[in-house]
């Protein structure tokens, strides 16, 4: 495996990726436990990439997000088996990811672990859904992972490929704060908290400028798998003088970066 592969997994799983632990209970008890890895995307692309490059096994399930119309795209999940391969996987992208490292340290517990270790297991696996949730306290710059140019870049594809949007603008809509940290600390940008219905709470980083991205995209470009078409499309656009230069504004309810963070510098864009 590659190593420059490494973080555009590890992207990847920060944004469409899924730690688990299955636990089958019968009716006489607990009689297994096993860890799942999981990343789940509607590009076939990517299925096959992850297959070719880490093995496993990937499966389309129709109709996952709940669409009822014949244009719905279907949805396939690729899952790493066996604990041999689970651990060489961990291993790989322990030090690149950032929003679930936590949950990659319980799974590589998990696994490593030899007999039957009920109590802990079980303590894992809640140990595993309480990271999940994300405490806001709990995502400081200090936890931040810290990579090399190349290696943030291809990271940064990987999480763009799964949750970034590349259009006339160029943002990145996600759960976890820490994320919005990270990018904010690698690339400039904004970012800022929304609700939606339901009252969940998500974030969305935006890049605002040309230079800005036109930096971001030409570093992006090489990894990218999914989104590079459209990165290039812009990049384009840029070049020709028609991509326009969003103005970041904050509607009425949306708590703003400086807000978040404390930081009396709201506007954090590279120049």
């Amino acid at each position: 495996m590659e190593k420059k592969a490494w973080p555009y997994v590890a992207g990847m799983l920060d944004a469409e990726g899924t730690f688990q632990i299955a636990v089958d209970r019968r009716p006489n008890g607990i009689t297994g436990m096993s860890l799942q890895i999981t990343i789940s995307n509607t590009d076939i692309r990517l299925m096959k990439w992850l297959s070719s490059n880490f093995g496993g096994k990937f499966y389309r399930r129709k109709n996952q997000r709940g669409f009822s119309t014949k244009d719905s795209p279907d949805i396939y999940f690729w899952f790493m088996f066996g604990k041999q391969n689970q651990e060489a996987f961990l291993l790989g992208v322990l030090p690149h990811i950032v929003a679930k490292k936590q949950e990659a340290v319980l799974a590589l517990e998990f696994v490593r672990m030899t007999g039957w270790n009920k109590d802990r297991k079980l303590q894992i696996a809640e140990e595993m859904k309480a990271a999940k949730v994300g405490d806001l306290e709990k995502d400081r710059k200090e936890n931040l992972v810290k990579l090399t140019p190349s290696e943030m870049s291809a990271f940064a594809a990987g999480v763009f490929d799964g949750d970034g949007s590349i259009g006339q603008s160029v943002e990145l809509t996600q759960k976890r704060l820490i994320l919005m940290r990270w990018f904010l600390m690698c690339f400039g940008g904004r970012f800022d908290q929304r609700s939606m219905n339901g009252g969940k709470t998500y974030f969305r980083w935006r890049l605002s400028g040309k230079k800005n991205k036109k930096e971001f995209l030409l570093d992006l470009v090489p990894h990218l798998l999914l989104k590079k078409e459209q990165a290039k499309n812009l990049l384009n656009s840029i070049e020709k003088g028609s991509a326009t230069t969003d103005m970041l504004s904050t509607p009425p309810g949306v708590k703003t970066q400086s807000e978040l963070t404390g930081d009396s510098k709201s506007d954090s864009t590279k120049t």
